[in-house]
């Protein structure tokens, strides 16, 4: 991960140069369950949090509750996009037959779909591409983190449009 970050820190802005880290993880029979992926998940993030030698990003909330709350990890912040293979209805969000967690610098968002004109064109774009893509509409958790929408629930959305999102259950230094 901090190897990812150093050579992304040169990243000179344009949207075919931005490449996200995809950690993939090891097929595993025993995981069945949306549950058990968002427990690996969690213990993925987990450990990140655990073993970060740098400061929390200043100014960024601790709480996933709170507005422009965001992970951080070696002095940056990230947007985490999870992938698993209990994810039927929602296509984009199963790349594989194991968990894959995309991994993006936040600030990546904030350039290309952020605050703005064109940020905003893009969001719909990405998200009518969904509705094609998917089995259902895109999720009502998909939200605008320049706007205050909450950060956590977008990182693991349920397969339907109906279902709360995961609470976070991580502890933070």
């Amino acid at each position: 991960m901090k190897a990812y970050l150093k050579a992304e820190s040169q990243w000179d802005g344009s949207v075919n140069t931005a490449r996200p880290l995809l950690v993939l993880f090891q097929p595993m029979e025993h995981l069945s369950t949306t549950k058990d992926y968002e427990r690996i998940f969690v213990e993925a993030l987990q450990y990140l949090i655990d073993n970060d030698q740098v400061p929390w990003v200043n100014g960024t909330p601790t709480k996933p509750e709170q507005e422009y709350w965001s992970m951080c990890f070696d002095g940056q912040q990230l947007f985490i996009n999870v992938s698993h293979p209990q994810n039927v209805n929602r296509l984009s969000r199963n790349l594989c037959d194991a968990m894959v967690l995309v991994i993006n610098p936040r600030e990546r968002f904030d350039v290309v779909a952020g605050a703005h004109k064109r940020g905003y064109a893009v969001r719909e774009k990405i998200r009518k591409n969904i509705d094609l893509y998917d089995r259902i509409s895109h999720s009502p958790l998909l939200g605008h983190y320049q706007a205050g929408d909450l950060e956590w629930p977008q990182y693991m959305l349920p397969d339907n449009n109906e279902a709360p999102p995961m609470r976070c259950p991580l502890k933070f230094r």
